[in-house]
Parts: C-alpha cells; structure tokens; sequence
C-alpha cells in the first residue's frame, strides 16, 4: 500500500514537473520570439530611414553645383536684373534666394549627419523634417527665378541638375512615408502585448516620425 502511494505520489510530481518545464518552454520561446521580432522590426526603422538620409545627402550635395550653375549664368545680367526687381515693389532678388538655399542646405546636411542615431528623439527629426522641406522649397523658388534667364534655362548642366533634385525629392518623399509607415509598425508593437513587457525590460523606445512640427512658409515669388 505504501507502494502504492509512493508511486502516485512519484508519477504526480513528474506530470507537474512536466507541466512546469513545458509551460516554461513556451515562456521562453514567446520572450525569444517577442524580441526578435522587436528587433527586426526596429531594423526595418533603421533601414528605412537611411533611405531617407541618403537621399537628403543627395539632394544637399547637388546644391552646391545648382548655385555655381546659377551664378555663372547670371553674373553678367545679375546687376540689371536686381535694379529691375528693385523697382518693383515686393520682387525677390536671386541673391537673397541663394543665401537662403545655401543657408538651408548647410543646416540639413549637419542635422542629418546625426539624425541616425536620434530616431528617437521626437524634436530633433521635426527639425530635420523641417529644415529639408525648406531646402526643397529654396529650390522651387531659385527655378522659378530662373525663368528670367532664359540662356540658363536651356543650359544642359541647369537641366540637369533641375532633374535630378526634382527626382530626388520624389524619392524623399517615397522614403519618408515607407520610414514613417515602418515606425508607426514598431511603435505599435512595442505598445502591445506581449512585445510591451520586452520593450520596458530591455529599454526599446518608440520612435519619431519624420514630419515637420510646424508648416514651412511658402514664400511668394513675384516677378
């Protein structure tokens, strides 16, 4: 009879052991699950804002050469061209548009360098968000003023460049609403169960979206 107990007694213990190791195989394989897939999901972030980052340095580095084109074309006619605008009440002078793209570029291309590393910093991407939209606005504005010379409009480099900045912004704006599609996924699963308990454990934080915190002006060009 005692036997007998001890072998219930025994065969019990080990189904409850069972239950206790199988229940802790699964704990362990959805906290392994849980955070792979936090990580790949923040990788997908990373990825998707270099695409963006990329092709703000792009964009930033063909400045320079849209300037230079721009001033070697109008250097001969700049002095007529700004006594004209001065005349007219209200005109913008192709000169303070360049100091404006010049100005705009070098503050984007500096806060991009850093941004990689500041995905989570909400303030910092609206400013970069920001300061790249003025970029692309400076831009517009330096085109339609060059409307007024028409041997630089005809200009083979001046085309060129107007091609590639326009596609560039194109693929600006493709990249940001990919990144901010991908950040809206991780933020959500860093919020949910069970992918919260992994972020509060092992420090995972959300990340910003790229978008400008307050509208960049347009500025109205006359001629």
């Amino acid at each position: 009879m005692a036997n007998m107990e001890l072998y219930f007694m025994t065969k019990s213990n080990l189904i409850t052991i069972g239950i206790l190791s199988t229940v802790a195989v699964l704990i362990v394989a959805i906290f392994i699950g849980t955070y792979n897939n936090v990580v790949n999901k923040e990788e997908q972030v990373t990825s998707a804002f270099a695409q963006i980052e990329s092709n703000i340095q792009r964009k930033a580095d063909l400045i320079p050469g849209l300037i230079k084109t721009v001033k070697a074309y109008t250097k001969h006619e700049q002095e007529v061209f700004i006594k004209t605008t001065e005349a007219r009440s209200g005109k913008t002078d192709i000169n303070d548009l360049i100091k404006k793209l010049e100005e705009s570029q070098a503050k984007t291309k500096e806060l991009a360098k850093g941004a990689k590393n500041k995905l989570n910093d909400e303030e910092y991407m609206g400013k970069l968000a920001l300061m790249q939209k003025k970029m692309g606005q400076n831009v517009t504005q330096l085109f339609a003023v060059a409307e007024n010379y028409p041997q630089l409009r005809a200009s083979d480099n001046f085309l060129s460049l107007q091609s590639q900045l326009e596609g560039t912004e194109n693929r600006i704006n493709v990249a940001r609403m990919s990144f901010n599609n991908t950040a809206k996924d991780y933020n959500a699963t860093i919020r949910k169960l069970p992918g919260v308990i992994i972020a509060s454990m092992l420090g995972f934080q959300r990340k910003a979206y790229f978008e400008a915190k307050e509208e960049a002006k347009e500025v109205e060009v006359n001629f």
